[in-house]
């Protein structure tokens, strides 16, 4: 399977109109990723357009722990570790299920995602909602090794 890139969106992209043209001409071979909070609302700085689901990112006093660029570890919040964490999932995924195409695995993905629930929390800010990588683990074991529906 080729997959493409996992793209994020936030305020700290200065070209953020020209990437989301970019994404949208990519089309199937890009996963759209937003970031979620701790209390399950979109992170303030996760801007909308085209989003297929959201990942914890961290903000206010709740941050991720992330590698440091000098080494060792600190903590971040952003759009960058949300798609890390998404990232995380498409490995597993296509460790357990290496025969799923892109679209099968962003179905999967946007399948067993849980909507948000806040003002903000429309389909343009968390796609199908956030990532459940437990979700996805207990829907490829209902499926078996062939990755279908039984």
């Amino acid at each position: 399977m080729r997959l493409g890139s996992i793209h994020h969106w936030g305020e700290d992209f200065a070209e953020f109109r020209r990437e989301v043209r970019l994404a949208s001409e990519l089309g199937s071979e890009v996963i759209s990723v937003g970031a979620s909070t701790i209390t399950r609302k979109v992170a303030t700085y996760s801007l909308s357009g085209g989003v297929d689901v959201v990942a914890p990112g961290g903000g206010g006093a709740f941050k991720v722990l992330s590698t440091d660029v000098g080494g060792g570890y600190g903590l971040i919040a952003g759009t960058s570790p949300a798609a890390a964490h998404v990232s995380a999932a498409v490995a597993l995924i296509m460790h357990l299920r290496p025969q799923l195409s892109l679209e099968q695995v962003v179905t999967l993905l946007q399948g067993t995602a849980n909507p948000l629930s806040c003002a903000r929390c429309t389909e343009a800010y968390q796609g199908k909602g956030e990532i459940d990588v437990r979700a996805i683990v207990e829907e490829l074991t209902r499926r078996g090794s062939s990755g279908r529906a039984d």
